[in-house]
């Protein structure tokens, strides 16, 4: 069927050039083609399809040159939709890679870390202090002790020199009374020390007892400051975790939403320049079209020939990639289009270089 109206269209183009060449008092070297003449050249539908498409090629190319000619000419634009519609909404997708799970352990540690380390630094200065304060005390007590046990070797030694003075005096010095009398003294002098020595003990034992209980405080702080954080910890991770996945979650639904209005956009483009394109096309071949009417009548001028030329070796160059049927065929396709962008003395000019070429 599409093969059946493509040689239609031919057959009725073909018709419409003979007489346009014998109006013109034209003949076609080497040939012209008569009644019975067949444009069909052997093609079957993907190669008629093919030649269509490439032979609009040459034609855009044409209209064009017509659209540069008639801009430097009269000043009339044809702006090409391309460069007025924007290629794209713009809309840049959020570039997130997301987080490590390293990454995530680093931001939960570097959160709690501070409280955690400020708590353990003030249980750590509390424990110094007490400790230290004790442990003065206790220096402070060994100090008083050691004195006190001077004290009482002094006194004792004292009181064994003025007993010993009273028992010269007496002349007992050899007696039993002395020796009993320096073993009272000795005696004495051992109980006021083991009284100190018990008393102090008790003071020591005291400062003991509080060492060893702000070390367990200590510990036990320092234990439930550990296991606090461990807990904290692994609740912040599995938190930046769930976060980061609703992150993560929110950024690729955007994403999807910005491809699905670019792809939406990109459609209605298309179809948009496809509707603009077709009327510049329209716009230019009318300006080509009543430019040619206006050359039938007053003639084309120097300027416009020297344009139709350098259309028309465009045009050979093309054709020449092609056999001569094969050329023709789509010369024959493309004769609304060649007559107003080439002339119509060139357009059959061309026609007739075509067929007197070889291949």
């Amino acid at each position: 069927m599409a093969e059946n109206k493509v040689k239609e269209k031919a057959d009725e183009i073909l018709e419409k050039i003979k007489k346009a060449f014998r109006d013109l008092g034209y003949k076609l070297s080497g040939y012209e083609p008569d009644e019975g003449y067949s444009t069909d050249y052997g093609l079957n539908d993907a190669q008629n399809s093919a030649y269509i498409s490439e032979r609009n090629a040459l034609i855009d190319k044409l209209r064009e040159m017509e659209a540069e000619y008639q801009e430097q000419k009269t000043g009339a634009m044809f702006p090409d939709p391309e460069e007025t519609i924007p290629e794209s909404l713009g809309e840049t997708p959020i570039d997130y890679v997301g987080k490590t799970n390293e990454e995530i352990a680093s931001e939960a540690e570097n959160s709690l870390r501070p409280d955690y380390e400020k708590k353990v630094n003030d249980a750590t200065e509390k424990y110094l202090t007490t400790t230290d304060t004790l442990e003065n005390k206790r220096a402070k007590l060994e100090a008083e002790e050691a004195e006190e046990k001077s004290a009482i070797e002094a006194s004792t030694a004292e009181a064994h020199r003025e007993y010993t003075g009273d028992m010269i005096m007496q002349g007992l010095v050899n007696s039993s009374i002395m020796s009993y009398g320096n073993e009272l003294i000795e005696r004495a002098g051992a109980e006021a020390v083991a009284y100190y020595d018990k008393a102090y003990d008790l003071k020591y034992n005291e400062i003991h007892d509080k060492l060893t209980e702000a070390e367990t405080v200590y510990n036990n702080a320092i234990r439930e400051y550990d296991l606090g954080y461990a807990a904290d910890l692994e609740a912040k991770i599995a938190k930046l975790k769930s976060e980061e996945e609703a992150r993560i979650k929110e950024i690729n639904e955007y994403n999807r939403k910005l491809q699905e209005r670019e792809a939406e956009y990109q459609q209605k483009r298309a179809k948009l320049l496809e509707e603009m394109q077709s009327e510049r096309a329209e716009a230019i071949m009318n300006s080509a079209m009543k430019e040619l009417e206006f050359e039938r009548t007053y003639g084309v001028s120097a300027e416009k020939q020297a344009e139709y030329d350098k259309r028309a070796e465009t045009a050979k160059e093309f054709y020449n990639g092609y056999g001569k049927q094969q050329a023709h065929f789509m010369l024959l396709l493309s004769a609304d289009e060649l007559i107003p962008l080439l002339g119509t003395q060139n357009y059959f000019a061309l026609v007739n270089w075509n067929l007197m070429r070889e291949g």
